[in-house]
C-alpha cells in the first residue's frame, strides 16, 4: 500500500508571514543597489520631469503604439511626469528595435558614434561596455536652484561649474543648488532577442531604461 503509514513523520510545512512594509523597502533598495548608477559628485539622481513623449520603431505601428501607451500609463502610475502633458508632444523618448542586418549589439555603436555625442567620456563607456542585446542612454540637463541650465562642458564637473555660473534669485541652504532632469532617452533592443516576450514586458523594461539612470543587466533576459 504507497499510502503513508501512521508512524512515518510527515514532510515539514513552513509558513512564513509575507514581510512587512518596512522588510519589503529594505528589500527592494537592496535589489536595485547593484542597478541604479549613483550620481557623480556634486549631483543630484537624475529624474524625469518633463511630459513623457515616447515613439517606438523598427516594428509595425500598431505593436509600437501599445509600447508607447503603457511606458505612458507606467509614467502617471510612477508620478514620473510632474509636468502637464502637452498635446503633440515632441518626441523625447526612442525605442528602437534593431533588425538583424545591422548585427549585434556590440556592433551598433563606437566610441565615435554620432549618437553619443552628448555624453560624457564615462557616459558614453558605460554605453560601450554594456553587455546583452540593448544600449540605453539618457539626456542629462543640470539646472540651478531657480531651474536655468548650467553648462557641463570641458570635463569641469557640475559642482564647480555651480560655484561659477549658479546665480540664484533666492538662495537657501534647505535646497540642493543644482538639479540633475533626464530630458530623453534611447533604448535600442535587438529584435530577434525581443521575441517572445510580451508587450507588457518590453514595454515595462524600456520605462526602466528610460525613466532612471540604470547599468545595464548584462542579459539577454533582463525583461523577461
Amino acid at each position: 500500500d504507497p499510502s503513508p503509514q501512521p508512524d512515518e513523520p510527515d514532510s515539514d510545512i513552513i509558513v512564513e508571514a509575507p514581510p512587512s512594509k518596512a522588510e519589503r523597502k529594505r528589500e527592494l533598495r537592496r535589489m536595485i543597489s547593484g542597478l541604479f548608477r549613483n550620481p557623480r559628485s556634486g549631483r543630484t539622481v537624475a529624474t524625469f520631469l518633463d511630459a513623457p513623449c515616447p515613439e517606438v520603431f523598427g516594428i509595425p505601428d500598431a505593436i509600437g503604439a501599445a509600447i508607447a501607451s503603457r511606458i505612458r500609463a507606467n509614467a502617471a502610475e510612477l508620478g514620473v511626469n510632474r509636468r502637464d502633458p502637452r498635446e503633440n508632444c515632441k518626441r523625447n523618448i526612442s525605442i528602437i528595435f534593431v533588425g538583424p542586418e545591422k548585427g549585434q549589439a556590440i556592433d551598433w555603436l563606437t566610441d565615435d558614434s554620432d549618437l553619443l555625442d552628448h555624453l560624457l567620456l564615462y557616459e558614453r563607456s558605460r554605453v560601450l561596455i554594456e553587455e546583452g542585446p540593448v544600449r540605453a542612454w539618457t539626456y542629462k540637463n543640470v539646472l540651478s536652484a531657480d531651474g536655468f541650465d548650467i553648462p557641463d562642458r570641458n570635463g569641469r564637473s557640475a559642482a564647480s561649474l555651480a560655484n561659477f555660473a549658479n546665480r540664484v534669485i533666492f538662495p537657501t541652504r534647505l535646497s540642493k543648488p543644482i538639479s540633475v532632469e533626464l530630458s530623453g532617452a534611447v533604448v535600442m533592443i535587438e529584435r530577434q532577442k525581443a521575441e517572445g516576450k510580451t508587450l507588457e514586458q518590453l514595454a515595462d523594461y524600456a520605462t526602466m531604461r528610460a525613466f532612471a539612470d540604470l547599468n545595464g543587466l548584462g542579459s539577454e533576459h533582463a525583461y523577461a
